[in-house]
């Protein structure tokens, strides 16, 4: 378990390049997964979105307002496509395999002043690139928020 209480765990996601920019930007409002836990994304989790290549950097974060698990047919409606800024083709081919899948909804997009490269964090709060997402504790979301200019 990841949290106690009310404590929420901050979480470092990664995110292809033009999907993190959208959602740092406020342009992508729904995260697709094929796989992801209610209790990692509770409503109000901090995501410092990592940009995958060629940033390889955390260039901000968001918050979790809604967490959903629903079939491929309810995450392809219109206004899921819209707001997840994805067209139908590149969602259905991204859950292929799967019948259902996960709508992370976002909120309070941050954009840092600078990009974050995790190496230079330093070593008492190391981070690696997830391959889709990873828990960080307090020191590195200090870290991160201080190195990315907040």
């Amino acid at each position: 378990m990841r949290y106690s209480g009310n404590k929420i765990t901050p979480i470092l996601i990664s995110v292809r390049k033009d999907f993190a920019r959208a959602i740092v930007n406020g342009d992508k409002k729904i995260e697709f997964r094929r796989r992801a836990s209610e209790e990692a994304f509770r409503p109000g989790t901090t995501l410092y979105i990592y940009s995958t290549v060629p940033d390889c950097a955390v260039i901000g974060s968001a918050e979790v307002a809604k967490f959903e698990s629903l079939t491929v047919e309810n995450l392809t409606a219109a206004e899921y496509l819209q707001s997840g800024c994805i067209g139908e083709g590149e969602l259905r081919d991204y859950f292929i395999g799967v019948t259902s899948g996960y709508a992370i909804h976002l909120c309070n997009p941050l954009r840092f002043g600078r990009r974050v490269l995790l190496k230079d964090i330093p070593a008492r709060a190391p981070l690696r690139p997830p391959m889709s997402y990873t828990y960080i504790d307090e020191s590195a979301q200090a870290y991160l928020r201080d190195l990315g200019g907040l």
